[in-house]
C-alpha cells in the first residue's frame, strides 16, 4: 500500500490549532493514545505504536495534549 507524497510539514503544538491538510504523520517514542481534533471540532482517539505512522486524507487542526498518553510528535502534512 503506496504513502502519499508530501510536500510540507506543520509540526502541531498540544494546545495550539493549525490549519489542516491532507493527512498526519505521527512519529512515536513512547506509544500510547493520542487524542486528535480534527477540523469539524470533534475528537479522534487513536493508539500510537513507537515509530513513524503516517495517517492519510484525514483533516487533523490539533493535538488534545491532557488526554494524550503517548510521547508523540504530529505533524499534519499537505
Amino acid at each position: 500500500m503506496p504513502t502519499e507524497k508530501y510536500t510540507t510539514a506543520r509540526k502541531i503544538t498540544p494546545g495550539q490549532l493549525v490549519r489542516s491538510g491532507r493527512g498526519v504523520i505521527m512519529s512515536c517514542k513512547v506509544e500510547g493514545v493520542v487524542t486528535l481534533i480534527m477540523q469539524d471540532g470533534s475528537l479522534l482517539e487513536t493508539y500510537c505504536f513507537q515509530g513513524t505512522s503516517p495517517l492519510d486524507d484525514i483533516g487533523v487542526v490539533g493535538v488534545d495534549g491532557p488526554s494524550t498518553t503517548a510521547t508523540v510528535t504530529v505533524s499534519v502534512v499537505d
